[in-house]
């Protein structure tokens, strides 16, 4: 009787063990997806390409596709980023003539960094529009 209550904990902690390995894996594997090369959106001009340090001091390239109906968007991507033809789809908006702003995932940061499923890219999102706000010099 032992020896099967022994065997039986020794087995819960096993299994406990095994799947706080996996969650950890997960949560690695989700959270530094890697980089990856953007490619252009065919049919329109090639962007202008910025670059702005983040609140944690990482630079951050985006991509500036110019209004010209006086309207801005800015894109923000998934775990792969944003850049070119990529989630979310762009091309609708520039047609339209919407300026587009997309910024690139933060593993493509400079260091690189991990993606935070929102809560990091929040903040840079705030800086994305200091970005795009006009200045007085504008004026």
């Amino acid at each position: 009787m032992r020896r099967f209550l022994l065997f039986g904990i020794a087995t819960v902690f096993l299994i406990i063990g095994l799947m706080v390995v996996l969650a950890w894996l997960y949560v690695f594997v989700v959270t530094h997806p890697g980089c990856f090369t953007p490619r252009y959106i065919s049919g329109f001009p090639f962007p202008e390409e910025h670059w702005i340090t983040t609140i944690d001091g990482r630079s951050l390239r985006l991509w500036y596709y110019p209004s010209r109906n006086g309207a801005a968007v800015i894109a923000m991507g998934g775990l792969d980023g944003s850049l070119g033809d990529a989630l979310p789809p762009i091309a609708p908006l520039l047609r339209e003539g919407f300026g587009v702003v997309q910024v690139d995932s933060r593993a493509c940061a400079i260091p690189a960094g991990i993606v935070s499923l929102g809560y990091l890219e929040a903040e840079d999102v705030i800086i994305c529009l200091l970005y795009t706000s006009p200045s007085p010099r504008d004026s």
